[in-house]
Formats: C-alpha cells, structure tokens, sequence
C-alpha cells in the first residue's frame, strides 16, 4: 500500500496537522448529506498560492483512482455540497443512449467536455471533473491546464487494494448502475497496471489534496 510522504521543501508536520483541523469541520459536515458516514483522509496538505488566495479564483477538482474506487460517489457529494459543477463522461454517455460498450464514443466525448470544463473555469465556474487520471502524464496535462485558466486545483487520491475494488465493481455491474462501465476483472488488472500513484512532487504543486485510504463505497 502507497505511503505518501511530504516533499522535500514542502509543508512541514506541523502545517499539515493545522490543515486536518481546518478543513475536519467543513469534510464532517459535507459527508454528513443525506445521512453518509464521513470518511476521514489519511492525508491533506494544502499549498497557498498568495496571487490567488487575494481574490476569488475558480477551483477545479480532480480525482486520482481507479474504477470502484469511489470516485463518483466523492463527486456527488462535493457536487450537492456547492462545490462545483460535476462533468463525468460516463453519466454523459449513458444519457445520450449510447451503450458503454461504444469505447469510440467516449474517446471523442471526452475532451469535447474537458474543453466545456475549461471554458466554465475561464468563466469562474467551480468544475468537478470525474476522471480516474490514472497516469502522471494526465494529471500534469490537468494541472497545466488549470493553471492556465488562472485556478486553483484541489486532488483527492483513492488508494484502495485490487481485490477490494473487483468486490465493489462486481456489486456495481449486478446493480446495472446507470452510468457505470460494466468492467470485467481482466480489464480492472490492465487498469491498475497503467495506474502510476501520484508522488510527493505531484502533490507539492496543488493547491489542496486529499489521499483518502479505502476510497468510498459506490
């Protein structure tokens, strides 16, 4: 199982215990809605950014984890709590009438919304993007990108072992979740071996991360 560490540099100890207090109230509340168990992180850190902690800037939120993770379930919640406007391809597709199994499709749906999501930061506009940013190359694309739309950037990390994962998407893909890609066990193995964890450098550049152990249940 991943340990993060804070980078070299970075926020001390004694910053990032400050951060858990600061931040405890508001997460207790946000996964108090609708009678949800809250979850506490295994790990927050925040990186002030002074240009941007002078005026409002938009937030984008993103996600780092795998499928089953529970990174929808993190999204609504952080949607119904006033956080941004949440963009997931999957829910896009599934209201469009086209069947999951249509990969072609949602490699073209794709960046039609993340350009949706960039102008609506451009705009001011809080963006909850649901993507898994499963490798480096992604998130630092992501983060370059955020930057550029003058926004602040907020990560949450779901480490949670394979075998727990597979139990999830087996509930899931029974459940029929609306939605949800029905993926098979083979297809989870070739997901986790392109999975690159996020390392203490990556987290050093957000604004504000979360890695959240066990993830959340879908």
């Amino acid at each position: 199982m991943w340990s993060p560490r804070f980078a070299a540099g970075g926020p001390s100890a004694r910053d990032a215990s400050v951060t858990v207090v600061a931040l405890g109230a508001r997460d207790a509340a946000l996964f108090r809605i609708k009678g949800a168990a809250w979850q506490a992180p295994l790990v927050t850190g925040r990186r002030l950014d002074p240009a941007m902690e002078g005026g409002r800037a938009p937030t984008l939120t993103l996600f780092c984890g795998l499928p089953g993770s529970g990174k929808t379930t993190l999204a609504r919640r952080l949607e119904a709590a006033g956080h941004g406007v949440r963009i997931c391809t999957d829910d896009w597709q599934a209201e469009l009438g086209v069947d999951h199994a249509d990969t072609g499709f949602h490699d073209r749906l794709q960046p039609v919304l993340y350009r949706h999501a960039l102008d609506l930061l451009r705009h001011g506009v809080d963006v909850i993007l649901e993507d898994g940013l499963w490798m480096r190359e992604e998130r630092v694309q992501k983060f370059s990108d955020a930057r550029a739309a003058r926004a602040r950037i907020e990560l949450h990390v779901l480490d949670v072992p394979l075998d727990i994962l597979w139990a999830r998407l087996q509930r899931r893909n029974e459940d029929a979740v609306l939605g949800a890609y029905p993926m098979t066990y083979e297809e989870l193995q070739w997901s986790g071996s392109l999975f690159e964890q996020p390392t203490p450098e990556e987290l050093s550049t957000v604004d504000h991360y979360v890695v959240h152990r066990g993830g959340f249940g879908e």
